[in-house]
């Protein structure tokens, strides 16, 4: 591989990543991520769509962030 190839992420690792920054990498899981990626199938922005509906769907959940203070 070159070095100026670029790494294409998958759609997952996008996902668990914007979850993570948002600080709720807790809530991904394998199961509810296939239901998801079905459900926004052809949508532009995808792993987006994908990070809001873990959060919508578990918003009882509090942001790992919750516990510092900035």
């Amino acid at each position: 591989m070159s070095t100026t190839a670029t790494k294409i992420q998958k759609l997952s690792d996008k996902v668990y990543q914007i979850l993570s920054e948002k600080g709720f990498s807790k809530l991904f899981s394998w199961v509810e991520y296939v239901y998801f990626r079905k459900e926004t199938a052809g949508q532009p922005e995808q792993a987006k769509k994908i990070a809001e509906l873990f959060i919508f769907w578990n918003s009882h959940e509090v942001s790992d962030f919750a516990d510092y203070e900035f």
